[in-house]
């Protein structure tokens, strides 16, 4: 997400202005979604199962795995990796 950020609001917060697009309520408060970006390219999906997600994933190097020796070489990789 380019410009959107998540807020954490007082329980049952208000959607307020164009920049809110979305509230999630919990017993202690409520995740806002806001996005203030021009081209508004924030979504949310909703998905079943680990194969659905894994539909998502773009690549990329798992940061919590790699050592730091891969993590430079991918850094300084002249074409992305697939």
């Amino acid at each position: 997400m380019i410009a959107g950020r998540l807020h954490w609001r007082a329980p049952e917060a208000k959607l307020v202005g164009r920049q809110s697009l979305a509230a999630f309520d919990f017993p202690h408060g409520s995740l806002v979604l806001t996005e203030a970006g021009t081209k508004h390219r924030a979504s949310l999906h909703v998905l079943s199962g680990e194969e659905s997600l894994r539909s998502f994933d773009a690549g990329g190097i798992d940061i919590f795995s790699s050592d730091l020796n891969s993590f430079r070489a991918r850094l300084s990789a002249e074409k992305p990796y697939t």
